[in-house]
């Protein structure tokens, strides 16, 4: 019998935490190496997993295992010194959807009412039964209002450059 090896998600050391009107840039040292791609990514509690501690929007410098990220939050409460979770949040195809100005989206109404479609950024369900009857569709696939919104049309976490 193959045994099974547990994920064990990495951990970040607050190294620094710099507060500015705008942007504040936060400064880890992570236990390993996650999957790419590193941002937007989050630190979450220690003893509370479910818990986002600081979203972390862009990732501004890499000197593995040293990392600088920027956040565009006004609220900070992370704590240096400490050791949070750190989860990436999207796949290598969920960034390129995001970051590739190419790509054209149109606003549609969802007509199929035998079937959905999940949003490719959130995973939120786009249907004629759900909120999202309306969403954004390309030749990759439907995102929701809202996520075109933030991560397209707003360019929320600047990961449009």
């Amino acid at each position: 019998m193959r045994k099974t090896i547990k994920y064990k998600e990495p951990l970040a050391k607050v190294l620094k935490v710099i507060v500015n009107a705008e942007i504040t840039k936060i400064l880890l040292q992570l236990d390993a190496a996650p999957p790419s791609p590193l941002f937007p990514s989050g630190l979450y509690l220690k003893n509370k997993p479910e818990k986002l501690a600081s979203e972390l929007h862009y990732l501004k410098d890499n000197l593995n295992p040293y990392f600088l990220f920027e956040t565009y939050e006004k609220e900070n409460t992370l704590k240096e010194g400490k050791k949070y979770i750190f989860r990436c949040w999207w796949t290598p195809d969920q960034f390129e959807i995001a970051t590739n100005k190419n790509i054209q989206w149109e606003k549609q109404r969802f007509l199929n009412d035998k079937d959905h479609e999940h949003c490719l950024l959130t995973w939120e369900e786009i249907s004629t039964n759900s909120k999202n009857k309306e969403a954004y569709k390309s030749e990759y696939g439907w995102i929701t209002i809202e996520a075109y919104e933030k991560f397209i049309a707003q360019n929320k976490f600047r990961l449009r450059k």
